[in-house]
């Protein structure tokens, strides 16, 4: 299954990182795909920053072709500050599975400002005609959308709103080992500050945990 990264130079310790979680789990391919962004200082979190929320907008413009390419197909589209957990080679068939009967599956997230609790950090996507109409009404949508009236969350607060206006669309949210550092973890996606770190030892985890049971 490919997977989309899009990132930036300032990202690319974390691309690496999560190039190298997934070495050992069958079945996924990385795609990564870089964006020379002219405002370097740009963080990644820091959703309240207009050159954040201008660069989120060429993202999602990258992605949107992503989809259109492979019509007919199911792919990821992942945030670069992730790493994978090798304990599990399930991950490509439970996504399958799902988008048998969804059009999208997504991390779920706990902020009460996303009205259908979706991080889009984590998008499983079957491309079809009707998602692609998806991403290409809402991004002319969030194109539209002035500076002013741009909140912390954009443009993933209007992702949350069109899905919840839209009847045709059927999506599910996966459970918690899909971004969180549960028991069961398949990925993990940092959150908040120091992210690096917090990627480096769940990654390091992982990597013992696989070890000792290979050596079982």
């Amino acid at each position: 299954m490919n997977v989309y990264i899009f990132y930036t130079e300032n990202m690319e310790a974390y691309l690496k990182l999560l190039q190298e979680s997934v070495k050992r789990i069958s079945h996924i391919r990385i795609i990564p795909l870089l964006y020379q962004n002219p405002h370097n200082h740009t963080n990644p979190g820091h959703t309240h920053d207009q050159n954040y929320m201008n660069l989120m907008v060429k993202r999602w413009e990258i992605h949107t072709d992503n989809v259109k390419d492979n019509l007919g197909k199911n792919i990821v589209i992942l945030d670069s500050d992730c790493v994978f957990n090798p304990n599990y080679q399930d991950f490509c068939s439970i996504i399958e599975k799902n988008l048998q009967e969804n059009d999208f599956c997504f991390q779920f997230d706990n902020n009460s400002g996303m009205s259908c609790n979706v991080n889009m950090g984590f998008s499983a996507v079957k491309c079809s005609h009707k998602t692609l109409s998806f991403y290409e009404t809402w991004l002319t949508l969030i194109k539209n959308k002035p500076d002013l009236e741009r909140r912390a969350g954009f443009p993933q607060l209007e992702w949350n709103d069109l899905l919840n206006e839209n009847t045709e669309i059927k999506f599910k949210i996966l459970p918690e080992c899909f971004g969180y550092n549960s028991k069961d973890c398949r990925f993990y996606h940092a959150l908040g500050q120091g992210k690096l770190r917090r990627l480096e030892m769940a990654f390091s985890s992982f990597e013992k945990t696989y070890e000792q049971n290979i050596m079982k």
